[in-house]
């Protein structure tokens, strides 16, 4: 049976409504420039780099280099295979990779790797001036229906935040990790991917981030 559900990559469903309801309409995006696709290059090794710091620290990680569910689809991504979907839509995502707690299960790990004004802007403030990153991993923790675990590091200094991502209040407990909660859920992000495929149907832009 053809599912026709849209698809939302997990990465994007934090972006600003009007925008994604825009490009579901039809709008062609703006290409990535040279300096985009070499910057998210840098990211993308930076990132690898903190997975095999961490587990140069002791820490057992899970990885996977290429996804082999999209590879059936005929698409090159990174990482481990992550998705569920709802009446209207279907989420994707690829984790980083899952590393071992105190209990010695693994969970769900994203890292990101940033820049040094981001980095410092993320240690003060960590997901509160970050709604995407904060929605992307809502949706990872919903599919994966655990909490998880989330590593931010500086390109600049090599510094690292290590943060405890609880879910429905359960927490995974792993030394060196602090608590941090999500200033946004999944069920938040759903109903606002809804609202975007509901004003779609109506052939209208919805509102975006900062609108009235």
């Amino acid at each position: 049976m053809l599912d026709n559900r849209r698809v939302y990559r997990m990465s994007e469903a934090g972006s600003c409504p009007r925008v994604l309801s825009a490009l579901r309409l039809g709008n062609e995006p703006v290409p990535e420039s040279e300096s985009q696709l070499r910057l998210l290059e840098h990211a993308t090794k930076h990132e690898r780099l903190v997975a095999e710091t961490l587990e140069d620290e002791g820490y057992e990680i899970q990885r996977e280099e290429l996804c082999i569910e999209c590879m059936r689809e005929n698409i090159d991504r990174n990482g481990i295979h992550t998705e569920f979907t709802t009446p209207l839509i279907r989420l994707v995502g690829h984790l980083d990779g899952r590393i071992e707690a105190d209990d010695k299960r693994f969970y769900p790990l994203e890292i990101k790797s940033l820049g040094r004004f981001t980095f410092d802007k993320f240690k003060r403030e960590k997901f509160d001036s970050f709604p995407e990153y904060a929605s992307q991993e809502a949706c990872y923790l919903k599919s994966e229906n655990s909490p998880g675990f989330y590593v931010v590091m500086s390109r600049d200094t090599g510094e690292m935040i290590k943060l405890a991502i609880p879910l429905d209040g359960k927490v995974a407990e792993l030394k060196g990790f602090d608590l941090c909660k999500l200033p946004i859920t999944a069920d938040e992000v759903i109903d606002r991917l809804h609202l975007v495929e509901l004003d779609v149907q109506e052939e209208k832009l919805s509102l975006g981030t900062y609108d009235e």
